[in-house]
C-alpha cells in the first residue's frame, strides 16, 4: 500500500513512516478482506443501520497531508473522523508538539474512534459536525475529509495566518465534489483547485443546500454572460436565501435541481467579475467568492 502511495504522491519519510506503523486493519469493521483493506482504495470501515462510514483512499490522504504541508508539531483541525484511521496518521506526522481536534457527528461512529485514539494523546475526538471549528486556538491545516457544501467563515477565523484548508466542495453534482486548497495571506483567502473527488456527504449545518427550495428555472442565464457552465455554476451554487450577505430580493439560487429567479443586478456582475477565473488551473483570489458569495450562510 505504501510503494503504491509512492508511486502516485511524492511524499516525504515522516508521512511514509506515518503510513508505515499505522495498522488500517485497526480501524476497520466491515468484514473486508485484509488484501483489500492494504489496498490503495477507499473501503468501508463500519455499516451502521441508516448509515456507512469509510476509509478515504489512502493515496488521496497523502495528498491532502501534503497539500496542506503538514509537518511536526502542527495544531490540526479535521472534519470527518470516521473510525479513526487518518486521525491515527496525522498524529504520528505532527508529533507531541502538535495537536489535532477531529470531528465526528455519528455517535455510534464517534464511540468506536473515540475508543481507537485513546492512545493517542495529541488527539481530541468531538461528537459534533465541524461547522463551527473549535475555540482552541488558531489552526495550522484545517482538512476536510466529506464533501462540504461550503467553508464556514468560523474555519478561516480559526486559521493561522498562511494556514491552509482542504476540503471537497460540492458544486451540484450527487456524485462528483471538487477538493479546493485555501491559503490565508493577508486577510484574504486563496484558492486552487486540487482534484476531483467523490466523499461521503457531510452532515448538519456542512450541508446546507439540500435545505434550499428551487423555484423558478432560468438555464439560459450563463449563455448571455458568455461564461463557461463550470463557472457558473462554481458561482451560482452558492447564493441562497439563508445568506444574511445577500438581501433577499437580490438574485439567490443554485444549480443543479433549478435555479432561483432573479431579481435585480448583484448575481449577474459578481459572475460577470469573475467569468475569466480558471478553476481548474490558475490560482484564484478567494476572497471574491467568500466575501461576496459568501461560501457558507453565517448564524450564530
Amino acid at each position: 500500500m505504501v510503494n503504491e502511495i509512492k508511486r502516485k504522491v511524492e511524499i516525504d519519510d515522516n508521512l511514509t513512516h506515518a503510513f508505515k506503523e499505522i495498522p488500517r486493519e485497526n480501524f476497520v469493521y466491515s468484514g473486508i478482506f485484509k488484501a483489500l483493506i492494504y489496498s490503495d482504495q477507499a473501503i468501508p470501515t463500519y455499516y451502521g443501520k441508516n448509515f456507512l462510514s469509510t476509509s478515504s483512499q489512502p493515496s488521496l490522504m497523502a495528498l491532502f497531508f501534503k497539500s496542506v504541508n503538514l509537518k511536526e508539531g502542527d495544531t490540526v483541525f479535521e472534519i470527518g473522523t470516521g473510525t479513526g484511521y487518518n486521525a491515527a496518521i496525522m498524529s504520528r506526522i505532527i508529533g507531541d508538539k502538535g495537536f489535532l481536534v477531529t470531528t465526528e457527528p455519528e455517535y455510534e461512529i464517534f464511540e468506536l474512534a473515540k475508543e481507537n485514539l485513546k492512545k493517542y494523546k495529541n488527539v481530541l475526538v468531538l461528537n459534533i459536525d465541524g461547522y463551527y471549528g473549535y475555540d482552541m486556538k488558531k489552526f495550522d491545516a484545517i482538512i476536510s475529509t466529506v464533501a462540504i457544501d461550503g467553508i464556514p467563515k468560523k474555519w478561516v477565523m480559526q486559521l493561522k495566518e498562511h494556514g491552509k484548508i482542504i476540503a471537497p466542495i460540492v458544486l451540484g453534482d450527487d456524485i462528483t465534489d471538487y477538493t479546493f486548497l485555501f491559503e490565508k495571506k493577508d486577510n484574504d483567502i486563496y484558492a486552487k483547485f486540487i482534484v476531483r473527488t467523490s466523499f461521503l456527504r457531510a452532515l448538519g449545518k456542512l450541508s446546507f443546500k439540500k435545505h434550499i427550495e428551487c423555484k423558478y428555472f432560468d438555464f439560459t442565464i450563463n449563455k448571455r454572460l458568455d461564461i463557461s457552465e463550470k463557472v457558473f455554476e462554481f458561482c451560482i451554487t452558492y447564493f441562497n436565501s439563508y445568506n444574511k450577505c445577500i438581501n433577499i430580493l437580490d438574485e439567490y439560487g443554485i444549480y443543479k435541481n433549478g435555479i432561483l429567479k432573479f431579481n435585480g443586478e448583484k448575481l449577474i456582475n459578481i459572475i460577470d467579475n469573475l467569468k475569466n477565473v480558471d478553476l481548474y488551473s490558475a490560482k484564484f483570489k478567494g476572497v471574491e467568492i467568500y466575501d461576496f458569495l459568501n461560501f457558507i450562510p453565517w448564524s450564530d
